[in-house]
């Protein structure tokens, strides 16, 4: 390759050219099957807790699911869950502040 500095002499050594650079964007895989799970036992806590407000004239709107209920309701081994937990916030489906997780994207 045949390059020139500035005064039109050939350049000796390392040349430095600029290019143009897109980055990529990363490809999220989809969800596992126990993440799956995860969220649609979560959709369903939610559900049912904010049909019981509604049952009592409460605002349906204030229904939290705690991390513990579930937990529970998942009963899966205490690593795995932490495995679906840890998943699930990292690639930003869910959120959990004072004991309670909430569902950030469907």
């Amino acid at each position: 390759m045949n390059i020139a500095d500035e005064k039109g002499n050939p350049a000796n050594g390392s040349v430095l050219t600029a290019t143009h650079y897109t980055p990529t964007t990363p490809k999220t895989s989809a969800l596992g099957k126990s993440q799956k799970l995860g969220l649609s036992a979560l959709a369903m806590l939610l559900e049912e807790l904010q049909d019981h407000l509604e049952s009592i004239g409460k605002n349906p709107d204030d229904a939290k699911v705690t991390v513990s209920d579930w937990q529970e309701r998942l009963d899966f081994p205490t690593n795995r869950f932490y495995e679906v937990r840890d998943g699930l916030k990292e690639r930003g489906f869910i959120s959990i502040e004072k004991g309670f997780v909430y569902q950030l994207k469907k």
